[in-house]
This record gives C-alpha cells, structure tokens and sequence, in this order.
C-alpha cells in the first residue's frame, strides 16, 4: 500500500508540474510569440530552463534563450567553417551576427552569413549553421559542398532522430553526423565530406 500511495503522490506532482509549465510556456509565448510551429521543433530546451530557472518573466526568459541559441551557434560555426575551409580551402567566416532582445525583436536574431538562426535546441542550430555555410559556400564561392562520400551529391543539413546530421537525399542515407554530441561531428572513416566546383548546368544540392 505504501508502494502505491508514493506512487500516486508522484503522479499528481508530475501532473500538477506540467500543467504549471505549460500555463507558463502559453503565457510567455503570448508576449513573445517565439513557439515552434506545426513543423513540430523540439521544446526540450526550455524544459531545461524551466527546469533550472522556474517561471521566469518573458524578458529575463528571452536574454536567456537569446544567450543560449548564440553560444551555440558560435561553437557549431567554428566547428563547420572550419570543416568547410578545410575541404574547400576557402576562407569562411567563422563569427555570427548578433541583435539582441528589443521591443522590435522580442527574442533577438542570430545569424551566419546573413542567414537567420531560426532554432533554439542545440540540434535545430547545428544544421541551421551548417546549412547556413553550405549556403554561403555555393553563392559566393559557387563550389558545392559538403557532398555524399558514396555517390559524390551534394548532401542536406537536417535533424532526424534527434541528431543533426548530413543526409544524402539521392539515395535517402545518412552520410555524417554534424554536431559532435556523438561523433565528434565526422562521418565514416573519422572524416568530414569533401567539397568539388560545380561542373556545368545545374548544381546538386
């Protein structure tokens, strides 16, 4: 009986704290409208906050997620430019634009090479980033990469089971991890993808 009665007791509390943080999470998103849309984003990043930090005011929130999504775009960009210099021996630029929280910008912008960090998990900003360099490498360098190391196509940034990762959509495979939560950010062998000029007509992506 005590078994069961600890429990209950348990269940209740664990209900009672997620009603709690979702009437928060609505009330904050309705000053900030920052939610995820029906593409359906992770939210575990603001369990974490709501987890260390409580209910927080949407102000203090915002500098808080604002800080979070900008040290880590800072981190992945040094890790994928570099990825990319290497492969591509081009020079990419390895520090992000930041705005801060303002009235105009409730949740503040953070981008890489004028493309705009959307996420805020810290997987959704590893294939932003990454996106973003691949991006910034095939309109001013006009040089594709990374590409698939099996069938040399030029691979997508997203994220599929929870990890950010280099997709090869020809041939629907898993080319490499990008973030280095597992991996280390490399694929097969310990190495990145390479990189090639496109050749002529239109170029894989």
């Amino acid at each position: 009986m005590m078994e069961v009665g600890q429990f209950e007791v348990r269940r209740r509390f664990e209900l009672r704290y997620e009603q709690r943080f979702k009437c928060w999470l609505r009330k904050v998103d309705s000053e900030l409208a920052f939610l995820p849309g029906p593409e359906g984003r992770s939210i575990d990043w603001i369990r974490d906050l709501y987890r260390e930090h409580g209910e927080l005011p949407a102000s203090r929130f915002a500098l808080l997620a604002f800080d979070r999504k900008a040290r880590t775009t800072s981190g992945a960009l040094k890790c994928v430019a570099d990825a990319a210099g290497t492969a591509t021996r081009l020079d990419i630029p390895t520090t992000p634009e930041f705005l801060p929280p303002s009235a105009d910008l409730p949740m503040g912008n953070v981008a890489v090479a004028g493309s705009a960090i959307q996420s805020f998990d810290r997987q959704g900003v590893w294939a932003e980033v990454a996106d973003a360099v691949q991006t910034y490498v095939a309109d001013r360098h006009v040089t594709v990469w990374p590409l698939c190391r099996t069938h040399g196509l030029g691979l997508h940034a997203v994220v599929r089971g929870g990890e950010a990762i280099w997709w090869c959509n020809g041939w629907g495979h898993l080319d490499c991890a990008i973030s280095p939560r597992t991996t280390q950010g490399k694929g097969r062998g310990g190495k990145w993808p390479q990189a090639r000029p496109p050749e002529p007509g239109p170029a894989h992506r």
